[in-house]
């Protein structure tokens, strides 16, 4: 076996082609010559091999050429470089090396995966009849260490214009020799595009990015009730935890908290540091801290002003994380009323109680009760209830404050003017409020089908002593 530089290669004798069987003979070095019985034979060396019939007396004279990869630099134990080959297609034969920067292949086609690169060499000097060699420059990347990585600190890296879906990883710190070409580096869901040259190293120092969360809320609370934790996500897909500093790609970033539509859009120098600060705001439902069925049942909206919809959705019980200032909060059920949240407080704790509303019909000739709903009457809170049903009961959860239960009623022929009436009354803290309001309508036969309110004994305004009795919202 002729070659310019030692190796060794492998002796298979075929007992059988089809269906192929073989055994192993011996193995050999490169530059001596082996004794070996007549017969048919494969020879197997790096990345290639070849089928070979020996005849008595006859000799036979193999070439392998040298493919050596030029690092820019002398490799450490921690640098990686990746070869991957096909050794003998009817078998499936591959072979993977790590770190290894030279070969020995048999003359003839041979394809190899060179750091995620798909690479032929030469034919023509591989079908040459005398061993050569074949030189391939390497490039390098390396995303720099800091202070206080873990081990497991790892970044990523993937060809660019290769139709092959593949990635590899490695420790910052350390090296990822690849071929010349372009390549997209990601960390932690942030990505940065590079192109190699020949024998260049390229070298990313880390920026880093941390979403902090006032001090004080219960960030496993989510968990709990609601099995997800809370996170912060990075570029659309990636979900990093929150409070700890991570490393990050420089450029634009865009970061979402978990429960929110809100995208905060970021930029980020090499070595640069950042602390985004999120807001938290939670509503304290009438629950027990053991009952699972009743905790974070009843859905939370946030706002942004001059925005229709809401920029994030939570649950009572459980911390709503935001970044935006100027908004308001509503409750499932009454999510037209919005209680405003104060920009200079990092972190709001809201209580909520109940309305139990409860018509009665009463007969006036001319006139009718066109709309019945709960209007806000306070600097905190702005907005209106929808139309209240005035055929049946109802009950829905409100935030503690200040409102006013409006009735406006109608001529039925338009002679007189729209009258409304209101109601002021007070939602208190994990307490249910009941209020007794007029139907009126011209039709008296309408007002005897109704059934007079269960409310209607006694005040007008009721404070329950027991909470949420109607636990079917919940």
């Amino acid at each position: 076996m002729a070659s310019l530089h030692p190796g060794s290669f492998e002796i298979y004798r075929i007992e059988k082609l089809d269906p192929l069987q073989f055994i192993s003979e011996s193995s050999g070095q490169f530059q001596q010559t082996i004794s070996l019985p007549a017969g048919q034979y494969l020879i197997m060396a790096d990345c290639s091999s070849k089928i070979i019939d020996i005849e008595a007396g006859e000799t036979q004279r193999l070439t392998a050429h040298h493919v050596h990869f030029k690092a820019p630099s002398p490799p450490r134990p921690q640098d990686k470089f990746l070869i991957q080959c096909e050794r003998y297609k009817e078998t499936q034969s591959r072979q993977s090396f790590t770190g290894r920067y030279q070969l020995n292949v048999l003359s003839g086609a041979h394809d190899f995966l060179v750091g995620m690169i798909p690479t032929r060499p030469d034919p023509e000097l591989l079908g040459a009849k005398e061993p050569g060699e074949i030189f391939y420059p390497l490039a390098s990347i390396e995303v720099a260490a800091f202070q206080g990585q873990s081990p497991e600190t790892s970044y990523f890296v993937s060809p660019v214009d290769d139709v092959l879906a593949i990635t590899e990883n490695q420790v910052f710190g350390a090296k990822q020799y690849l071929l010349p070409g372009s390549y997209r580096v990601e960390a932690n869901g942030t990505i940065q595009y590079v192109t190699l040259k020949a024998m260049q190293e390229h070298v990313i120092e880390p920026a880093f990015l941390e979403v902090t969360t006032p001090k004080g809320i219960d960030l496993e609370a989510s968990q709990k009730i609601r099995g997800t934790p809370l996170f912060a996500e990075l570029n659309f897909d990636h979900h990093i935890d929150l409070n700890e500093l991570i490393p990050v790609m420089p450029g634009q970033i865009h970061v979402r908290l978990s429960d929110s539509k809100e995208q905060k859009v970021i930029h980020l120098e090499e070595k640069e540091s950042i602390k985004i600060k999120a807001k938290s705001v939670v509503v304290r439902s009438d629950c027990a801290p053991w009952d699972w069925t009743c905790l974070g049942r009843i859905q939370v909206y946030l706002y942004e002003k001059s925005k229709p919809y809401p920029i994030a959705q939570g649950v009572t019980d459980v911390p709503l994380l935001y970044f935006a200032d100027n908004v308001s909060l509503s409750l499932q059920g009454t999510k037209d009323i919005h209680r405003v949240l104060d920009s200079s407080r990092s972190t709001t704790t809201l209580t909520m109680g109940r309305i139990q509303l409860s018509p009665q019909w009463v007969f006036r000739n001319g006139f009718y009760t066109d709309l019945v709903r709960v209007e806000t009457t306070t600097k905190e809170f702005f907005g209106q209830s929808l139309d209240i049903n005035l055929t049946t009961e109802e009950s829905w959860p409100l935030l503690t404050g200040s409102y006013q239960l409006a009735t406006y009623v109608s001529p039925t022929k338009g002679e007189s003017e729209r009258q409304k009436k209101t109601k002021s009354f007070i939602i208190r803290p994990h307490q249910s409020t009941s209020l007794t309001y007029q139907v009126v309508s011209s039709d008296e036969a309408q007002v005897e089908e109704r059934t007079p309110s269960p409310f209607s004994k006694g005040s007008e305004e009721q404070v329950m002593a027991h909470p949420f009795l109607d636990r079917g919202f919940l």
